[in-house]
């Protein structure tokens, strides 16, 4: 090891053989399956005396300052790595102090890339550590290097790789974001961040403020209506599809998050107990912006020569839909009716297809008495659209028909109007071509059957 980390660190060196050496010391250092790692771990401190030790992180550290940027990154990971082992044994406790030096001397020759590399370090620390693992102290030092920076005056290279070690670092910054000061001013960064004329921070500044909804709901009172602003307007303005994406994650989040404090609410309720966390219904209170957006500015972007499994905007702004419709429930139902019905027969195919994957996200979440009627209505053009000449208009159709079918464990009326479904797809596949005694439906057809005769029991 002692042999690899002066390899690593000496600026004479070959550059591929400097990179090779640092990942060769963290492969040492780490392993993905945990037993392995742990007898790594066991390993570095009963195998490497403690001289060893001390020479691996004082040159791992030295080379953080190279002005060569793959030797600089490899020592990230090194660092990182053997940070991550010695600070959950609550060794190496002068590693953040160093940290934070590096990103606030000014007698580097190459302060960017130094400044980058050790936010690198702190950001691949902060994935590997155990939330426990580092106390209040060493957050804060841990907050105020990145935050140092995050400035907008500093290079872009700095500021990307300050946002993704932010990104990493939320987990463990509860007593921060308890405190209002602190809490307004990582804010305040995000928030600038997500305007940066730069693509990947805009990106990562989103995907923050989405993780932040998760972590710290109860935190987001003083800040919904600023975050409405800039997620919409990333929805709808951004030329970068990722951005948009990241601004979808943070309502997709959001909704996840309501949903989860109204399923607690629920089982508070019936076990009589009090509830610890209150659902402020952000979603249902946005749900007459925010469905248009994603209805007219996610879900008509879809790539017509994506794999099936690729997730892009369109893909996202359905999976956002349909939380919404959880979510917010009947609120939606109007909204997305009206698109649905300007769009079903839209020679536009991507449009066609937008409003049916609309209908089908809006399936559960309202009452199912507001959908009865829209279903008998939407049953026979859904069955015809089996037949449309584009492939993701039939597919998603076929997955609406689906979904309209699963509602046959439903009330009554609903299953009522889900078996007309079921007759008509079987009429629509009477002369489909076959292949002997079966067609396309033969798969379903048990559980089909079950399911009717389910209905046949509730009438």
């Amino acid at each position: 090891m002692v042999a690899l980390a002066d390899e690593l660190s000496e600026e004479g060196r070959n550059e591929h053989s400097r990179q090779l050496a640092g990942l060769h010391l963290k492969n040492l250092l780490f392993a993905r399956d945990a037993h392995i790692s742990a007898e790594k771990k066991r390993k570095w401190y009963t195998d490497v005396d403690a001289n060893s030790r001390s020479h691996v992180k004082i040159a791992c550290l030295k080379v953080l300052r190279s002005a060569n940027p793959q030797a600089a990154h490899a020592g990230a990971l090194v660092v990182a790595k053997i940070g991550a082992l010695e600070l959950q044994e609550k060794q190496w406790p002068e590693l953040l102090g160093q940290l934070l030096k590096n990103m606030t001397t000014k007698d580097v020759g190459n302060s960017n890339l130094t400044k980058t590399s050790t936010l690198e370090a702190l950001g691949y620390l902060c994935e590997d550590l155990e939330e426990e693992a580092v106390d209040q102290t060493e957050t804060n030092q841990i907050l105020t290097a990145i935050v140092d920076g995050m400035r907008e005056d500093g290079a872009i290279t700095v500021r990307v790789a300050a946002a993704r070690a932010l990104l990493s670092s939320l987990v463990f910054t509860r007593h921060n974001f308890d405190n209002e000061t602190e809490r307004t001013m990582i804010m305040q960064v995000l928030c600038t961040a997500t305007k940066s004329p730069d693509e990947q921070l805009r990106i990562i500044a989103f995907e923050s403020l989405a993780r932040v909804a998760a972590l710290y709901y109860e935190k987001l009172p003083q800040y919904i209506e600023a975050l409405f602003t800039l997620t919409l307007t990333a929805i709808q303005q951004d030329k970068d599809e990722q951005v948009s994406m990241m601004a979808v994650e943070f309502w997709s989040s959001l909704c996840e998050e309501e949903l989860e404090i109204l399923e607690e609410t629920n089982s508070v309720d019936q076990s009589r107990t009090l509830s610890h966390r209150q659902c402020a219904r952000y979603v249902c209170a946005a749900a007459s912006h925010i469905v248009p957006v994603l209805l007219q500015s996610t879900l008509v972007k879809q790539d017509e020569y994506a794999d099936e499994d690729t997730w892009n905007l369109s893909a996202a702004g359905a999976i956002c839909l349909g939380l919404v419709a959880q979510a917010a429930g009947d609120a939606i139902v109007p909204d997305v009716l009206a698109f649905v019905e300007s769009n079903i027969l839209h020679a536009e195919w991507r449009r066609r297809e937008a409003s049916i994957m609309a209908f089908g996200q809006l399936l559960d979440g309202p009452k199912p008495e507001l959908l009865t009627d829209p279903v008998q209505t939407a049953m026979p053009v859904l069955v015809r659209t089996l037949k449309d000449n584009h492939t993701l208009v039939k597919d998603t159709a076929a997955w609406t028909l689906g979904r309209i079918c699963g509602a046959l464990q439903d009330s009554a009326r609903v299953a009522s109007q889900s078996c007309f479904a079921l007759h008509n797809l079987a009429q629509a596949f009477e002369r489909a071509p076959r292949s002997r005694e079966t067609n396309a439906l033969s798969p379903f057809f048990s559980s089909s059957v079950d399911a009717a005769s389910c209905c046949d029991r509730k009438a």
